[in-house]
C-alpha cells in the first residue's frame, strides 16, 4: 500500500486532535489540589474556634533583638495572650474579647479597642495580633484584604497564598491596612490531636514586615485545647 503525503498529513491531524482530547479529559477528570486537600484543610481549620499554645516568640530589628515565652488561648474571638521571661515573670498580659483589649504590664492597666496596638504601647512589637489569631494555626485570615476604589468601584485584592504539595501552607504575602505588609513563612508542622480531631498545625514560623524591616520568629512548643 502506498501512503501518499495527503493520508500522512491526515492522520498526523488526528492523532494530534486525539492527545488533545485524551489530555483534555485527563485534566478534567484529576481533581485539583483546590478541590481536594485545600479545601479539606479549610474545612478542617475552620472548625478549630477553641485552642491554646505554648511556645517561644522574638521580635528582631536591624537594632535589638527581644524574645519572651508565649501562652496563647482562643475561644473565637475570645483571646488571652500572657508574654513571660526565661524565669516565668509575667512581662504583659492581654485579653481580649473581639471589642475591647484589656493589657496589664509593669503594675499599670490598658485598655485599647486594638490588642495589637496595647502590645506596641508595653513592648515597642509591631505583632498583628488579630490576623495572627488564623495565621498562627496556618490558616489565611479574613483581615487579609485590601479594599481600594477605582473609578468609584471598589475592587477586591486577595492577600497571596502559596502551599505545599500536601495543601499546607507554605507562605502567605498579607494584603490590608492591619496586616502591614507582612510575609508569614510557615518552616514546619506536626500533628496534633485536639478534642478527638487530628490538625496539621504550624510548629515554626518566621514572619518579615518590609515597612518595619522587622522579623518575628515563632516556636510553638505545644498545642491543646
Amino acid at each position: 500500500m502506498k501512503w501518499t503525503g495527503c493520508r500522512v498529513v491526515r492522520l498526523s491531524k488526528i492523532f494530534a486532535a486525539s492527545m488533545f482530547v485524551f489530555v483534555l479529559a485527563a485534566c478534567v477528570s484529576r481533581p485539583s489540589l483546590e478541590s481536594q486537600a485545600v479545601i479539606t484543610l479549610n474545612n478542617n481549620l475552620a472548625q478549630l474556634q477553641q485552642w491554646k499554645l505554648k511556645g517561644k516568640i522574638a521580635w528582631i530589628t536591624a537594632t535589638e533583638r527581644k524574645s519572651a515565652y508565649m501562652n496563647w488561648q482562643q475561644a473565637g474571638n475570645n483571646m488571652q495572650f500572657d508574654l513571660s521571661n526565661i524565669v516565668g515573670i509575667n512581662l504583659a498580659s492581654l485579653h481580649y474579647n473581639g471589642k475591647t483589649a484589656k493589657l496589664s504590664a509593669n503594675g499599670n492597666e490598658y485598655e485599647d479597642p486594638s490588642p495589637s496596638a496595647l502590645v506596641y504601647k508595653t513592648t515597642g512589637w509591631n505583632v498583628p495580633l488579630e490576623p495572627l489569631s488564623s495565621w498562627i494555626k496556618g490558616a489565611v485570615s479574613s483581615r487579609g484584604r485590601q479594599y481600594e476604589k477605582d473609578n468609584n468601584d471598589l475592587l477586591y485584592k486577595k492577600q497571596q497564598v502559596f502551599r505545599y504539595e500536601n495543601g499546607l501552607i507554605k507562605q502567605i504575602k498579607s494584603n490590608c491596612e492591619v496586616c502591614d505588609q507582612w510575609t508569614i513563612d510557615y518552616n514546619s508542622y506536626e500533628n496534633v490531636l485536639i478534642d478527638g480531631t487530628n490538625y496539621q498545625l504550624p510548629k515554626q514560623i518566621s514572619m518579615f514586615n518590609s515597612a518595619y524591616q522587622a522579623t518575628i520568629k515563632i516556636r510553638i512548643s505545644q498545642w491543646s485545647q
